[in-house]
């Protein structure tokens, strides 16, 4: 129908096209949603395997330094000449083991159970035993999940690195150096280096949060469970 078509048109008829053009666009859209929904699977697949097919390639044509940046961090870049981008990985994943050795493995160990040593006050001494809080092994077993995901990028990225530095030696390609990676923090990345810290405040005040309160709402949380003295598992 043409413009002119549908001015002439009283308003009821108008209200009606209007409603059959959004009848008929719908149906055309889910039509090809399913037509579509093939190929976006394939693709959506192929996505999930590119990671693992590049780590596998990156293990078998890295070379011996690749190989070793499986284990420790920036490997590959320390002993390429590029101190200040591998001691920064190297510096992670040193924070990262003293993280887990002394808070998050403690705290993850528990958080099926949300805590076993319940608060007891004896009654004879008023001697009083804290016992295990569901909040917080609950609250800190969320923070160890994120921190151990944020390091499974951070190990992608360092074989990523490594896999790179690897090719660019083969063709005799300049590196850059610990002056070239700051000058590119503050010129090429400079989005991602100002946007660094409104995100980090985005993850601990907003998304830590809202995924707490969804398993708090799964636990029993309660007059009854309530930490310390009790669980909010039980």
């Amino acid at each position: 129908m043409s413009d002119l078509e549908y001015l002439s048109l009283s308003k009821p008829m108008k209200l009606f096209y209007r409603i059959g053009r959004k009848f008929k666009n719908f149906g055309h859209s889910f039509c090809n949603f399913f037509k579509t929904l093939p190929s976006k699977t394939v693709k959506f697949f192929k996505k999930i395997k590119n990671p693992f097919v590049f780590l596998s390639d990156a293990f078998r044509f890295g070379g011996w330094k690749t190989r070793i940046s499986f284990l420790i961090f920036g490997f590959g870049n320390l002993v390429n000449g590029q101190f200040f981008r591998g001691l920064l990985y190297l510096l992670y994943e040193c924070v990262f083991v003293f993280f887990m050795i002394t808070f998050g493995v403690p705290y993850l160990s528990k958080f099926d159970t949300l805590g076993t040593v319940q608060t007891y006050e004896n009654p004879e001494t008023g001697f009083k035993t804290v016992g295990d809080n569901s909040f917080n092994i609950l609250l800190y077993s969320v923070i160890t999940i994120l921190v151990i995901l944020c390091t499974i990028y951070c190990w992608y990225q360092s074989i990523k690195q490594a896999y790179l530095v690897r090719q660019m030696t083969d063709v005799n390609k300049k590196l850059s150096s610990g002056r070239d990676d700051l000058k590119q923090l503050g010129n090429k990345y400079y989005h991602t280096t100002l946007l660094s810290l409104p995100m980090l405040g985005l993850v601990v005040f907003t998304i830590v949060p809202l995924i707490f309160m969804i398993f708090v709402s799964f636990a029993n949380y309660n007059t009854e469970h309530l930490p310390p003295g009790n669980f909010l598992l039980g």
